[in-house]
């Protein structure tokens, strides 16, 4: 009786992962069709952008529901352990940031065309709307990435291997296929990979996943205080 209550937990929990990954990738897929239906693509940029944010934050706040019990629960402990988390895990971070700046390295020493097609829109939204960018990378997308990417995959996948695999490779594909003008942007997949094996490591060790999130947020903002850096003392 006990193994069938287990696998019946089991199999909800894997459905919740299920759904949580397909609403995800439907909106993601779909958020851009208003625009188009009512030829309104041509909009001011900063416009489509605020749209996308607030389609971001809803989807959030959806998934936050349903996710709703386990994120109170992981917030009380995070209150009990967050100053050992942070001294255990940054070094996960500062690793995985160490190999993703590595890679980058070695890539661009090889590929004549410079950053990733998706970073270069980044950075060109980023010089006209710094404001709703730093909004979208620093406070939405690790909140949202964290749910679906980690949160989901762990509910998805039982085999901790497969858990960290699938959530490091489909997290980097998802920054990279949807921008891909030539094959050679595939292998930027790799340098994205290291920071999502960090946050998926953090969530199997905590089964906690503001812990990872955390992180993102860390990770994100460091990206980002970058950014305004050559915004303000560029050449430009």
């Amino acid at each position: 009786m006990m193994k069938e209550f287990l696998n019946m937990k089991k199999s909800k929990k894997n459905l919740i992962g299920i759904i949580v990954f397909f609403l995800y990738s439907i909106v993601s897929l779909t958020k851009g069709f208003p625009l188009q239906l009512f030829d309104i693509t041509k909009l001011n940029e900063n416009i489509i952008l605020l749209y996308s944010l607030i389609v971001s934050i809803l989807l959030v706040i959806i998934i936050s529901l349903i996710y709703k019990s386990k994120l109170i629960n992981n917030y009380k402990e995070l209150k009990k352990k967050h100053q050992t988390y942070f001294s255990k895990y940054l070094k996960y971070w500062l690793i995985s940031l160490f190999f993703m700046g590595l890679s980058n390295l070695i890539i661009l020493s090889f590929v004549q065309d410079g950053l990733p097609t998706n970073e270069e829109m980044i950075r060109d939204i980023f010089n006209s709307s710094p404001i709703l960018v730093f909004l979208s990378a620093v406070i939405v997308a690790p909140i949202i990435e964290e749910l679906v990417f980690r949160q989901s995959f762990r509910d998805m996948f039982n085999d901790d291997a497969v858990f960290i695999f699938m959530s490091a490779l489909t997290f980097a594909s998802f920054h990279v296929v949807g921008t891909v003008t030539s094959p050679i942007d595939l292998i930027y997949i790799i340098p994205y990979a290291f920071p999502a094996i960090a946050f998926a490591l953090m969530l199997k060790e905590t089964n906690n996943i503001f812990v990872p999130m955390g992180f993102h947020f860390l990770h994100n903002g460091l990206l980002m205080a970058v950014q305004f850096a050559i915004l303000i003392f560029g050449p430009y």
